[in-house]
């Protein structure tokens, strides 16, 4: 028996604040959104509660989407919870809706703004085992093929989840220091996975004394805070946050409601700062 003053429940999931915020203004009058910032303590609201959905954001760290949606599918009575992604689609679960990034349009991108700027021997460095990482890897390869210059597979290194693990949280360089030894001797500029491999690379480069961007350019996605505080700023893809948030709000309400719903795709737009 539904109680009279019940209000259906979302668990919005992500670790973009302003994201939150834009999904608790929209719905918060209609609906009860509790809103975490980590798959951690998602699925530790989950243990104690069921909402009614779930908004849930791929690309958080250390634990992604992905993960967390597995870990959900295999909690007892929570299998069944709709759920809307964020910054992409999870491909195994059919019917899957999801506000994501143009992840091959921004490798188009940030290879054109390096090609323009002379670069005719790019590096790239993406992810293996996201559907990101492979997008923004085509829009790269595309964007080369279309100005006629060569890539060669030495030319891009990628890297997987337990990789970027003992990167980015052990401080572990070896990956980076083989990729400048490698694939970054005939190369004038990088494209890199997001802007937290960027700043690593750009801090190894210097401690090598190579220059940025001088000897090296190096580009990225997501402009997030590490382009800002990286010694010399990244030049990165970014997307209006209020938009991504807005749509997602937008589909929610949809989806609450009944009504049928689309998956969305958000366009990048190209911040340059130092390193290009």
């Amino acid at each position: 028996m539904i109680r009279k003053n019940y209000k259906k429940r979302i668990l919005a999931v992500d670790d973009a604040a302003i994201i939150l915020q834009r999904i608790t203004d929209a719905l918060g009058k209609y609906y009860m959104v509790i809103t975490v910032n980590s798959g951690l303590r998602a699925l530790r609201f989950l243990e104690k509660e069921k909402p009614d959905l779930i908004l849930l954001d791929i690309r958080m760290t250390p634990k992604d989407g992905f993960e967390t949606l597995r870990e959900i599918r295999a909690m007892e009575d929570r299998a069944d919870i709709p759920v809307i992604f964020l910054h992409g689609c999870y491909r195994e679960l059919a019917g899957s809706v999801c506000v994501s990034d143009d992840n091959f349009g921004g490798g188009y991108m940030l290879a054109r703004h390096l090609i323009t700027r002379g670069h005719t021997r790019i590096a790239g460095i993406f992810k293996s085992d996201d559907i990101q990482g492979h997008q923004r890897y085509l829009g790269f390869l595309s964007a080369m093929r279309d100005a006629g210059l060569p890539l060669a597979d030495g030319q891009v290194l990628w890297y997987s989840t337990e990789e970027r693990k003992y990167l980015l949280d052990y401080g572990y360089t070896q990956l980076l220091e083989h990729f400048l030894r490698a694939y970054l001797r005939s190369c004038t500029a990088v494209i890199c996975y997001n802007d937290e491999i960027a700043d690593k690379l750009i801090r190894l480069l210097l401690e090598k004394k190579r220059r940025v961007p001088e000897d090296v350019a190096v580009v990225s996605f997501d402009n997030s805070y590490y382009s800002d505080l990286c010694p010399v700023r990244i030049t990165s893809l970014f997307h209006e946050t209020h938009r991504m948030g807005r749509l997602a709000a937008s589909l929610l309400l949809d989806r609450m409601e009944g009504r049928p719903v689309a998956s969305q795709t958000i366009s990048w737009k190209l911040m340059r700062k130092e390193s290009s």
